[in-house]
């Protein structure tokens, strides 16, 4: 046990009993008195017990003048330092330990989708970000399965699908989640402006195709045009825009362009049933007016390529049929005219007569 002595009054006695008062070492007396003064004058004092480092604070086991190591600034001696690391749990404690356990255990089974779901919708998001859309469906659309109420994951799905070139599939996203449900916000205003954007496309591609029946080649082949450059993301537009240029090109008899505009065409869409058909028709007008027979190979090519791609449904093959026959008609006659014509010279019940 150590020995203190009080800074005020000099008196000695155990150091555990003494206090430190403003940093000051006290006896018990003087520690009181100098309590009740501030206390009296309404001023603050710092008290605290003074701990002796050679007296176990757990069993109070003097070790004399030698001081004792310390868990936590607090003196120990051996046996009390060994029980304060080696105490175990409460059984309450493992009990409800091991109940939580297998809570979470069930919560992570029965939430495993929810957290795949979540893991999608981040990676879609990123995907998105980086400009990769089409990758991002897949994975959006199995996050909207799991969290069909996700707005989030509605609006990015239709995003994906809209800077992907698939405008209905957009659609169906967001009526799928409800129209009314949106709530307002930067993805949503932005979505908005897409659709917008796609939108006015569509009606002028529908307006080109009006113009197209009417006969007016060239203002729908600008109309077309217009509409691919508005919603650039549709390879619809643009397939449609370049077949509207080619039959006006066919229709001015400009087959120079007709064939230029196949050419890029075919090139772009090697696997396009459409662009081998049209580089053969083109190909065969050329022939027509040249007598090239490179112009008649290549449209023979062109046509032996677009039966290969032609879909085997009973419409298709017929229709590939039909075009395959007029083609032939142009490069044996060198004869040009268009399908009303052939079908009027040759399928006259087609046309009812």
């Amino acid at each position: 046990m150590l020995q203190g002595k009080c800074q005020q009054c000099g008196a000695t006695g155990a150091l555990n009993t003494f206090k430190a008062v403003n940093d000051q070492l006290l006896c018990p007396r003087c520690a009181q008195q100098l309590a009740e003064q501030a206390k009296a004058r309404r001023q603050a004092l710092q008290v605290a017990d003074v701990i002796d480092p050679t007296i176990c604070f757990k069993c109070h086991t003097d070790n004399g003048s030698q001081e004792l190591p310390t868990v936590g600034r607090l003196p120990f001696c051996a046996r009390c330092r060994e029980a304060l690391y080696q105490r175990p749990f409460p059984s309450w404690l493992r009990l409800a330990l091991g109940g939580l356990l297998a809570l979470l255990a069930i919560a992570l089974v029965h939430g495993r989708p929810f957290f795949k779901a979540g893991r999608e919708l981040v990676k879609g998001e990123r995907l998105i970000n980086t400009r990769r859309y089409a990758e991002a469906i897949p994975g959006l659309k199995a996050a909207r399965t799991v969290a069909p109420d996700c707005q989030k994951c509605a609006l990015l799905l239709a995003k994906a699908d809209l800077l992907s070139g698939d405008a209905p599939g957009a659609q169906q996203a967001l009526l799928s989640f409800g129209l009314d449900r949106l709530e307002k916000g930067a993805l949503a205003d932005e979505v908005q402006m897409i659709f917008l954007r796609a939108a006015d496309a569509f009606a002028k591609s529908k307006q080109a195709g009006m113009l197209f029946k009417d006969k007016k080649w060239d203002e729908a082949a600008r109309l077309a045009r217009q509409a691919a450059q508005v919603y650039p993301e549709s390879q619809a537009l643009a397939d449609w825009a370049e077949a509207a240029e080619g039959s006006a090109a066919f229709e001015r008899k400009d087959y120079d362009t007709f064939l230029k505009i196949a050419e890029r065409s075919f090139q772009a869409r090697p696997n396009s049933t459409g662009s081998a058909e049209m580089l053969a028709s083109a190909s065969a007008c050329k022939y027509a007016v040249t007598g090239d027979p490179a112009y008649r190979a290549r449209s023979e090519e062109m046509l032996a390529k677009a039966r290969q791609l032609a879909v085997s449904s009973p419409a298709d093959l017929a229709r590939e049929k039909e075009f395959d026959e007029r083609t032939r008609y142009r490069l044996d006659s060198r004869v040009i005219i268009d399908s009303e014509e052939y079908d009027r010279r040759f399928h006259p019940a087609k046309n009812g007569s």
